[in-house]
């Protein structure tokens, strides 16, 4: 999708971090941006940026682990810009802690949020880019960790392999299609996810052992800024790049992983 003048998206987790770095980076190519957040406050403030950038957007309460918010969103999204040709799915949540340490109500929060919540957003989008035909793109905000794993990061690496196999799926169903699909992996960027994913955790899911990664906190302030993953995700779609790889620092990760499954591959 070379050309995203005049198109329209619709991004959740937009009210921070790297969904409203995406969100600015689209407005910037004349793209009008519909930023879903759980947190309305949040949503309306990237909104306010956005157009005091002279783009356009509208800003929008939804919780993507709701199916019907979801489509509510998505109806609200289509009649204020109209069809929605580019979907990114990039609202998650994050939990650090040994595995021991972990409980089952910690699984079902973060997989509800990071893996069914993509799922929701393709249930509820899907349908109308096939129904509308025109040129259309998915990005699934996964990370290095859908690749790569790290101590103390089991349900997080869990729900992002997920994203990247969901992902790697999705670009073969839709091959035939005008439908392209990428999926964003990057690496530690400077977010408030340590924050919102404490704040925003569901009460059905009850309270919890399980860290949110307050320990992290130094190393995310150090992370990359979230303008820059949107520049990034922004020539990613221009390129139709499937894989969106953020920081180039990663590789050596990739390639000894590579190296150990390929050396174990015995025939």
């Amino acid at each position: 999708m070379r050309d995203l003048r005049d198109k329209a998206a619709f991004v959740t987790g937009a009210g921070n971090g790297i969904g409203r770095g995406i969100a600015n980076g689209l407005a910037r190519e004349g793209v009008a941006v519909a930023l879903a957040d759980i947190d309305d406050e949040a949503a309306a403030k990237a909104r306010d940026e956005i157009e005091a950038a002279g783009g356009r957007a509208i800003a929008l309460a939804c919780d993507v682990t709701d199916e019907a918010a979801m489509s509510h969103a998505a109806d609200v999204a289509s009649d204020a810009l109209g069809p929605i040709q580019l979907l990114v799915n990039n609202a998650g949540a994050f939990a650090a802690s040994p595995l021991e340490q972990t409980q089952r109500r910690d699984w079902e929060w973060l997989l509800e949020v990071n893996v069914l919540g993509v799922v929701n957003g393709l249930h509820t989008f899907l349908p109308r880019m096939r129904a509308h035909g025109q040129p259309a793109h998915i990005v699934n905000t996964a990370s290095v960790s859908g690749h790569i794993p790290a101590l103390n990061l089991s349900i997080y690496t869990a729900s992002k392999f997920a994203v990247v196999g969901l992902s790697e799926v999705l670009r073969l169903e839709l091959a035939e299609t005008p439908i392209g699909v990428s999926v964003l992996c990057p690496g530690i960027v400077k977010t408030e996810l340590l924050d919102t994913s404490r704040r925003h955790r569901a009460e059905r899911h009850g309270g919890s052992d399980a860290g949110t990664g307050i320990e992290m906190g130094a190393v995310v302030d150090r992370g990359t800024d979230p303008a820059l993953i949107g520049d990034q995700v922004v020539a990613g779609l221009k390129a139709d790049d499937f894989y969106i790889f953020t920081h180039p620092g990663v590789r050596p990760a990739f390639e000894h992983r590579f190296r150990s499954i390929l050396a174990e591959y015995r025939s």
